[in-house]
């Protein structure tokens, strides 16, 4: 596995939408508004009660899943803003970045490693 350039880490795993919290339906389906009108629903990975971080009319953003995608929500909550801060909602990202910057090699201490595997019971 070849390590990508660090310039990589630099770029979102997809473009972010601007959009406003309305509500959360089930631990799962949030509704919000995206920055053009239109309102959507969008899968919300984080499973926790989030509390503190689910306001109505909170800023979040949403990534669009591809259109080849089966997935019944087109949109993913990413991140909200509480008291003037970002929060990731997305709780997939933090293993995402971790494996981007073990791969890039810029983690000291962990630069050769043999293999590399997530969430191994």
């Amino acid at each position: 596995m070849s390590a990508p350039a660090a310039p990589y880490l630099l770029q979102p795993r997809a473009p972010l939408l601007e959009a406003r919290f309305t509500a959360r339906f089930d631990r799962f389906i949030s509704e919000l508004t995206l920055a053009d009108g239109t309102p959507i629903r969008a899968h919300c990975v984080n499973p926790g009660r989030m509390e503190g971080l689910v306001i109505p009319g909170a800023k979040a953003w949403v990534s669009k899943v591809p259109e080849e995608s089966k997935r019944k929500l087109r949109y993913t909550l990413e991140l909200l803003e509480a008291d003037g801060r970002i929060v990731g909602a997305n709780t997939v990202v933090p293993n995402w970045l971790a494996e981007q910057l073990l791969l890039a090699g810029v983690v000291p201490g962990l630069k050769r490693f043999r293999s590399l595997r997530a969430e191994v019971p």
